[in-house]
């Protein structure tokens, strides 16, 4: 199975996008409709 990364961002990455957007992680997880545990675990 080949996994391809080139896409991927680390946590930090995320952070800072979703900071410069103005979002904070509730926001985010509203906007996406996902669960706060999901997003959480982006960041690591």
């Amino acid at each position: 199975m080949t996994t391809i990364t080139a896409n991927l961002s680390t946590g930090r990455e995320l952070r800072a996008a979703r900071v410069l957007a103005g979002l904070t992680q509730r926001t985010l997880v509203a906007a996406l409709g996902v669960d706060e545990r999901q997003v959480g675990f982006w960041y690591r």
